[in-house]
């Protein structure tokens, strides 16, 4: 099973360990998983929302550039430095939090992104 990274790669520094029934999914060091780019997934997909719930890799996500065509977005932060920079990131890319409800966030596109 391929990962995703947030840029280009052909490959990922680890090993994806998915139960039978998926709802267990984690990653540890080692191997060489074939990884997809998020950035470009996104660019294909045009997805109008995006849910995340990427056990503390939330900030890697931070400064990818988000498509027009998202006009929300649900993600779990983990821990409250990942929180800032969550809520930072994506108020750079035009979003306003909309709704929470412990570590879940739901924002909602407000404005065309801040020019660079």
């Amino acid at each position: 099973m391929p990962t995703v990274s947030r840029r280009s790669s052909s490959s990922a520094p680890c090993v994806v360990e998915t139960q039978p029934d998926f709802w267990s999914t984690k990653t540890r060091p080692g191997g060489d998983t074939p990884a997809l780019a998020f950035e470009a997934l996104l660019i294909e997909h045009e997805p109008s929302v995006l849910v995340c719930d990427i056990e503390g890799g939330e900030s890697d996500l931070c400064g990818v550039t988000l498509p027009e065509t998202l006009r929300a977005v649900i993600i779990e932060a983990h821990g409250k430095s990942r929180e800032r920079d969550v809520i930072w990131w994506l108020e750079q890319e035009g979003y306003a939090l909309a709704a929470r409800r412990d570590t879940v966030l739901s924002f909602a596109r407000v404005k065309p992104r801040k020019a660079a």
